[in-house]
């Protein structure tokens, strides 16, 4: 096991890795917390043994995740050490063993009634569930912490990743490393040098391991897996929908009165005939909501990480762009025609109900003096020139959320949604 000295090192050409004080064991974050209770160890013996502990670290926030337990001789230093951050084993949550070594595993007794994830097993209690781990997917706790499979120190290794620290992106590694100046001695432990290898120079994160933390600094390293990414889209969407149905609502009551839809309604044109084809109301509303419920449902972890839901949302999606497509075209439409109204002017002096702008080529839109055309609904241009800008605005938002996730669904069918257990 190395010292504390200094080391650093470029890992895939842009990250710093540096050994972190063994004082600095608290990595504090939003919304949780990284501590190492416990730092594992490596040494050698002058009798070719080797004596060794696997490093336990505690993560903390709206779940609590234990990341290995240490070797059955550290139970009773375990139970003080939670009981000193006022945990009991019950308090904890998920308990993840980063591979099946005694070291790592030794006290996972103490935990019943936690989600067990030990290598690419995942259960709770005596029931076992799929987590793709073993075809190389990544299974989420939650949208902050996730289980990646990092195999080769044994067939089914795994880290744990937690992302918001102070320390930025954080990977506990367990043995992908055996100390903090591991430069090529983990290849004596290894099962499969060459997929471990592999590993170690794809990580780019954070981590503490067996022995010395260590850092890989990453100002920007964040992972938007496919299910959060389809929230990201979903929930702007709830809110494009009632917004494209209130406009269109209140398309139909000019100057906010009544009247006029009645008058219409007894055959006498009154409102804006764009109006009546419900672009807001059938695309941009109820084409928009649809997909917006079954996109935010596919973030969900279901059988085969929801590989089905996230196909399926690739149809709901298109479904929101035509939606969006048709929402645009009304909206457009309805800017360049102008509002029906009671109009006249020096060349029209007789009022009468009509569009007056539908051949201006929108350009009443930049002469606001045109506006006084309109007689009656009071207003009326600039009404519709802001619900129809609204519906438009909302409908190319509407379009480019969509559009994205027709390519996060794809992506989705191949990786899953990376949802984990709420």
């Amino acid at each position: 096991m190395s010292g504390p000295e200094k080391v650093s090192k470029l890992v895939s050409g842009q990250f710093q890795k540096a050994p972190l004080s063994e004082l600095h064991t608290d990595f504090s974050g939003q919304p949780y917390s990284v501590s190492v209770l416990k730092v594992g160890y490596c040494v050698c013996q002058a009798d070719d043994t080797f004596r060794a502990d696997g490093t336990i670290t505690l993560i903390t926030g709206p779940k609590t995740v234990l990341v290995d337990t240490g070797g059955p001789w550290d139970r009773d230093f375990l139970l003080t050490a939670l009981k000193g951050r006022g945990l009991e084993p019950t308090d904890v949550n998920v308990v993840v063993g980063t591979h099946g070594h005694s070291d790592h595993v030794g006290n996972l007794s103490l935990f019943p009634t936690a989600l067990m994830i030990v290598g690419y097993d995942v259960s709770e209690g005596d029931t076992y569930r799929a987590s793709g781990l073993s075809e190389g997917r990544v299974y989420c706790i939650d949208e902050h912490v996730s289980v990646v499979p990092s195999p080769g120190h044994t067939g089914q290794d795994v880290s744990v990743q937690v992302k918001g620290t102070s320390a930025g992106t954080v990977l506990v590694v367990g043995d992908l490393f055996e100390s903090c100046s591991d430069e090529d001695s983990w290849r004596d432990l290894s099962m499969n040098v060459a997929v471990q290898e592999f590993h170690i120079n794809t990580r780019e994160y954070v981590f503490t391991n067996d022995g010395k933390m260590e850092s890989v600094v990453d100002p920007s390293a964040d992972i938007m897996c496919t299910g959060a990414c389809s929230k990201f889209v979903a929930i702007p969407l709830y809110v494009l929908a009632p917004v494209s149905i209130i406009c269109n609502i209140m398309l139909f009551f000019p100057d906010f009165e009544t009247k006029y839809a009645a008058e219409d309604r007894d055959g006498q044109q009154r409102i804006t005939q764009e109006v009546k084809y419900m672009g807001g109301l059938i695309g941009g509303g109820i084409m928009a909501l649809i997909p917006a419920i079954h996109i935010h449902l596919t973030s969900a972890q279901k059988c085969c990480a929801n590989r089905c839901g996230m196909f399926l949302s690739i149809g709901f999606a298109a479904a929101g762009v035509v939606g969006g497509l048709y929402s645009l075209s009304v909206a457009s439409l309805g800017l360049a025609n102008g509002p029906f109204c009671l109009w006249s002017n020096l060349y029209h002096p007789i009022p009468t109900w009509g569009a007056p702008f539908a051949n201006s080529s929108g350009s009443y839109l930049s002469d606001t003096d045109m506006w006084k055309w309109c007689r009656a609904p009071e207003n009326v241009v600039g009404f519709n020139v802001a619900l129809f800008s609204t519906l438009l605005v909302s409908a190319c938002i509407q379009l480019i959320l969509c559009g994205i996730q027709m390519v996060n669904g794809l992506f989705g069918c191949i990786c899953g949604t990376c949802a984990g257990k709420e």
